[in-house]
């Protein structure tokens, strides 16, 4: 999940525009030694003008922008004034963790490098998403980077760990990754979103992952696996409406009835859930703005927020009821797998023969 910069070219370029102001100053203290002396001048070169005093939030997108994690984490905890650890770790989150071979602790421990390479993947997807707009066929602009970029199937390596990040870099991956790749783009964008795994009834087993977006009152059901996407129709809408299911999967009575037994997933990565990493994003977005990546947004806060975009969209639906919405566990997994595969011995080089 670490920065490379040769796949991010706006954020290189944001590097470079932060470099400019310097580079400026060179050229000016350049203009007044090379200016003839005229009688009355002092023979000592005035001094450059200083370059503009750079924010510990501006510094901090430098650092996460050219990957230098140390630096990052470091920024992090000076714009906090501490390293962002506490003691208080809310139960659901705690039990959430332990279920899936996380230790609680992670939630509320210091800063660390693994907090950097959220910041830098998120970045990615805020400057590969583009400057935000409330047009309504940016959600198809989206969908088509995605659908444009990956193919449905598995990627050519498929021991890598299927970071969204990573799916995209391999141009391949399968429903659930697809689906994700989608949710991390357009939430940069500025949308609300939601994983919805279908379920079969009889096996309680998920045979396919779509996704929700919503944003400024509309809603689009997509299905980037599939190339299919509705624009102001929900997934329960859909779910209800026999015609316009068997026309977007024609060929998938199982998923025709599985959509019906689904459940939404809110896809928060395991950072999201730590204090540290929500108040950082708190502090920070003032000061950057739409530059800032969208991190550290409490998923139980997240979740209840998409609850309640779905009541006021279909209030008939969900009057006195609540939408199926469940904290995703499969990040989490993700995290566990990760620190396992680095905890394993480097083999030695082959001998050569």
């Amino acid at each position: 999940m670490g920065q490379n910069p040769g796949d991010n070219s706006n954020a290189n370029r944001r590097t470079r525009r932060a470099t400019r102001p310097a580079c400026l100053g060179g050229l000016a203290l350049l203009a007044v030694l090379t200016l003839p002396l005229t009688p009355g001048c002092s023979r000592d070169p005035a001094p450059p003008t200083p370059a503009p005093d750079v924010t510990a939030p501006e510094e901090w997108l430098r650092a996460v922008a050219a990957g230098r994690a140390d630096d990052a984490v470091r920024l992090a905890t000076a714009i906090l004034g501490d390293n962002g650890a506490v003691n208080d770790i809310p139960s659901v989150y705690a039990e959430l963790f332990r279920a899936n071979g996380l230790s609680p602790a992670f939630i509320g421990a210091a800063f660390e490098p693994r907090d950097a390479a959220v910041w830098a993947d998120a970045l990615f997807f805020l400057d590969l998403a583009g400057r935000p707009s409330s047009g309504p066929e940016e959600a198809e602009s989206l969908f088509s980077r995605v659908t444009g970029r990956l193919q449905p199937a598995a990627p050519a390596n498929d021991r890598n760990l299927p970071w969204p990040r990573q799916t995209w870099q391999e141009a391949a991956g399968y429903c659930d990754r697809q689906a994700w790749v989608l949710c991390e783009l357009a939430w940069q964008a500025g949308f609300e979103t939601m994983i919805y795994y279908l379920m079969d009834p009889a096996t309680r087993k998920s045979p396919h992952t779509i996704c929700e977006l919503r944003k400024d009152g509309r809603v689009w059901t997509a299905d980037p696996f599939s190339r299919r996407m509705l624009a102001d129709v929900s997934i329960a809408q859909l779910a209800d409406d026999d015609g316009r299911l068997e026309a977007f999967w024609p060929e998938r009575a199982d998923w025709r009835q599985a959509i019906r037994h689904g459940v939404y997933l809110t896809p928060a990565l395991a950072q999201d859930y730590c204090p540290r990493n929500q108040r950082l994003h708190a502090a920070l977005r003032p000061a950057l703005r739409g530059r800032c990546p969208r991190f550290g947004e409490a998923p139980a806060g997240r979740a209840r927020r998409y609850a309640d975009l779905m009541r006021a969209a279909e209030p008939q639906r969900w009057h006195d009821t609540d939408p199926p919405i469940r904290l995703w566990d499969f990040p989490l997994r993700l995290l566990v797998a990760a620190d396992a595969r680095a905890a394993q011995p480097v083999p030695p080089p082959a001998a050569s023969r």
